[in-house]
């Protein structure tokens, strides 16, 4: 199993890996890379005038943008998309505010460091981002008040006295390093010109220069991982090379996000993680790139990148729902939202897709609002093209069907729609999820996925909102349908059997249409089929399940509510759902599980659990939306 999963990541992967363990063990990169003291870059506020939008909505997000620097001026950061945290003014960086406990703050080389102790370093490094210097740098644009540029330069310099270069934690990963680089740049963009670079002064050059020598030492380790760390870091080398005109960083970052995208988004526009909030960010960091293209007037990227960027584009368009801006919780979440040039709410995907169709020229199905104002900020608002959005009814389509990355989007009516995850996976899965099954209708994710929760946590944690108990599918005697290897690994990578659609074939005087696919693995045999109405509110699910020496286990996340179970049958007013069995031994039960919508947040979710102790056996779900409620 472990020789099997080392070829499907890739032999010159795991030898990239292993070259830098190896480094660490005997502390290569201090040699090299010592430690030095962080330069301070400067503010350049001269003749800057405030920044005005003639939108209706401007005064809206002008008024939350003051009100999210104001709490940053009063010591109170965002984290993760929920909460506002007291961490000082200026903060200690090396504070968890959740816990009130200080990380062990020393000039070490971040070498010396292990990341996964007992405390979660996700939670340090959130404030050391520099998503905070955005913020300032708007609502001092927006105001033209001093005290936001005085907090801006404050929070700077405390940072930079704290952490010395390469010195603790805040310098251990390349790609927070990267993430820094990219906020502080576009901190100096919207402080100087949204038209022009930024200027060049000494500690500015030698922030950014010191910043990219750290990202290059271990680059080839976040190349080696196949995720957003190898676009993140690629990103920092070219935009702060470019900027520079650094020719090796410059070259060595272009070169690395063309072979980045192109290798991880497939051709269906699917991203290598698997994820929904990681594939935001990628976008997020995609139009970054391309915006300090234009503005250094760089060559351009070849075809082929740009026809991955727009397919990932059409990918993430297809699950945010068209009501809210909001998106089933796919895949691993740790809460990332970086780059923004709005404050809009971490739930909302508009902003992304609204300036990643835009610049990208790709037709989506969303109309102007506040989520444009990022165009405003970056000078593109005029590149707004009516073409850029289409006819949503015109265009709409019963199914479409990701076949690289595993997805099929089912989507009855516009306002109703699903999704069954496909288990297949091209790059390494962080959640086992084969034939989870998401339900939304006219807005409210009727049935849901777990979510991430937190990376730092124990192996029964782990195991509940990356494993099976967190998806709505089957689970075998208690039993993951992969072996986990680590933290972030799963061995045994599955495969489905088939994937089969008919539309309007089985009884037709209800007008339904299905859709069925299947996967076997050690513990059993799930084989789940789809069937559903016209207009989305009725869906009936198959599950036929065999192979399993003990038990199994279907499992219904639904929307919090008053559910009530009386028999075979759920009621709440969402609607109804009846379940039937093909067996005698089985039972029903209205359990409470967890669901983590936000990176470090939990909370209680109604669970509706069938429990099965024949194989084989069939369960049939059938699930009525409640019509009033549409």
């Amino acid at each position: 199993m472990i020789f099997a999963t080392i070829r499907k990541l890739g032999i010159k992967n795991c030898f990239y890996v292993f070259i830098h363990r190896l480094k660490l063990r005997f502390r290569t990169y201090s040699f090299f890379n010592p430690v030095s003291n962080c330069p301070v870059p400067e503010m350049i506020l001269d003749d800057v005038l405030p920044f005005n939008i003639n939108e209706e909505w401007f005064k809206k997000s002008n008024s939350i943008c003051i009100k999210e620097a104001d709490k940053q001026l009063k010591g109170c950061l965002d984290f993760f998309g929920k909460d506002y945290k007291f961490v000082g003014s200026p903060p200690n960086w090396f504070l968890d505010p959740f816990e009130d406990i200080d990380f062990k703050n020393t000039q070490d080389h971040w070498e010396n460091f292990n990341l996964f102790v007992s405390q979660d370093i996700k939670i340090l490094w959130e404030s050391s981002r520099w998503s905070w210097a955005p913020i300032f740098a708007r609502a001092f644009r927006l105001s033209g008040e001093k005290k936001y540029s005085d907090g801006l330069e404050r929070f700077s310099k405390s940072w930079c006295e704290a952490n010395p270069v390469n010195a603790g934690l805040n310098w251990t990963c390349g790609q927070e390093v990267s993430i820094r680089l990219l906020h502080a740049m576009q901190t100096w963009k919207i402080l100087d010109s949204p038209k022009s670079p930024p200027i060049i002064t000494r500690s500015r050059k030698e922030f950014v220069r010191l910043h990219l020598k750290r990202i290059l030492v271990t680059h080839k380790y976040a190349i080696a991982q196949k995720n957003n760390h190898w676009l993140s870091e690629a990103a920092g080398l070219f935009i702060g090379g470019s900027w520079l005109n650094e020719k090796k960083y410059k070259s060595i970052g272009r070169n690395s996000i063309e072979n980045c995208i192109n290798s991880l988004i497939m051709k269906d526009g699917t991203f290598s993680q698997y994820s929904v909030n990681y594939h935001r960010f990628v976008l997020d960091t995609l139009c970054l790139i391309e915006i300090w293209r234009r503005i250094l007037k760089l060559n351009k990227f070849s075809k082929i990148f740009y026809k991955n960027c727009k397919n990932a584009i059409k990918w993430l368009d297809e699950f945010v729902d068209p009501l809210t801006g909001k998106t089933s919780n796919i895949g691993a979440n740790d809460g990332t939202y970086c780059y923004k040039f709005h404050s809009q709410s971490y739930e909302n995907f508009w902003p992304t897709l609204s300036l990643a169709s835009t610049i990208f020229n790709v037709e989506i199905s969303l109309k102007k609002g506040i989520w444009d104002e990022p165009l405003f900020w970056l000078d593109l608002d005029q590149e707004i093209n009516i073409k850029r959005y289409k006819d949503s009814i015109k265009n709409h389509k019963k199914y479409k069907i990701f076949p690289e990355g595993g997805y099929v989007k089912i989507s009855p009516t516009l306002n109703n729609w699903a999704y069954l995850k496909i288990p297949k996976y091209k790059f390494r899965p962080m959640h086992a999820d084969p034939l989870h099954f998401d339900l939304w209708s006219n807005g409210k994710n009727i049935l849901r996925d777990g979510g991430s929760y937190k990376y730092n946590a124990s192996l029964d944690t782990l195991n509940y909102f990356q494993g099976v108990s967190s998806h709505n599918t089957i689970q075998f005697n208690n039993l993951e349908p992969m072996i986990r290897i680590s933290r972030f690994l799963w061995g045994d990578w599955l495969s489905s059997d088939f994937l089969e659609i008919e539309s309007n074939s089985i009884n037709n005087q209800n007008n339904l249409s299905k859709i069925s696919s299947s996967y076997s693995c050690n513990v059993g045999k799930h084989k789940r089929s789809i069937e559903f109405n016209s207009d989305g509110t009725i869906w009936i699910i198959k599950d036929s399940i065999s192979n399993f020496s003990e038990y199994a286990i279907l499992r219904w996340r639904l929307i919090p509510g008053e559910w009530e179970l009386e028999n075979n049958q759920i009621k709440s007013i969402f609607g109804s759902i009846n379940i039937s069995v093909s067996i005698n031994k089985y039972f029903i039960n209205l359990q409470t599980g967890y669901e983590s919508k936000y990176y470090f947040h939990k909370k209680y979710i109604p669970v509706l659990e069938v429990k099965v102790i024949e194989s084989p056996a069939t369960i049939i779900t059938r699930l009525e939306i409640n019509k009033q409620n549409n």
